[in-house]
């Protein structure tokens, strides 16, 4: 009886959390897919690297290069610090990305992409806090997902900065500039 009691409980708990995180909607449907460098064409990414991160160097040869005349990792500063695209059409997004619009699910009638690439130094997953529209400019507020822990107790979470990918899938608006900003909250 008690196993029967735990079970059920357990169920309608699984439940609780499915309908609180599947029915709650952003404005214009927006879902933020954080980490989407997997989803970048590789020519693409070569095409709009940005200031702040760090590069493997492709020349550096180990075994053979000498690490003290050499760089094994590049920075460049002379590039844009971040950098944004809205993807509106299948061609724009077939420039873009290795995967196909089908595996988002995307539909180009109805929905648009925000690709923003920018230098990272945390691997910590980022979630979606605010989406704004006022006269055509589209402000994205994101935050670092905080586990548990770290509501008791600061983790370190730095690593090398790298270039992060955000790709942001909404209703099709008529958008003439977007801003990402970081929450501290």
């Amino acid at each position: 009886m008690i196993k029967v009691r735990l079970v059920a409980t357990g169920l309608v708990f699984l439940m609780i959390c499915g309908i609180i995180s599947g029915c709650s909607s952003w404005k214009y449907h927006a879902t933020l897919y954080d980490d989407a460098e997997d989803w970048i064409n590789e020519t693409f990414q070569k095409e709009n690297m940005v200031s702040g991160a760090y590069y493997i160097n492709k020349d550096f040869i180990y075994g053979v290069s000498n690490p003290e005349d050499e760089e094994i990792y590049i920075q460049y500063t002379t590039l844009p610090s971040d950098r944004l695209f809205i993807i509106t059409e299948e061609e724009e997004y077939d420039r873009v990305f290795s995967i196909g619009s089908e595996e988002l699910g995307l539909d180009f009638e109805d929905q648009i992409l925000i690709v923003y690439t920018f230098p990272d130094t945390t691997r910590k997953n980022r979630l979606l806090v605010d989406i704004n529209l006022k006269d055509g400019v589209l402000e994205i507020t994101h935050k670092k997902e905080k586990t548990v822990k770290e509501y008791f107790a600061p983790v370190g979470d730095t690593c090398m900065p790298y270039q992060r990918w955000f790709v942001v899938k909404m209703d099709k608006l008529a958008i003439h500039s977007v801003s990402f900003k970081k929450s501290n909250s």
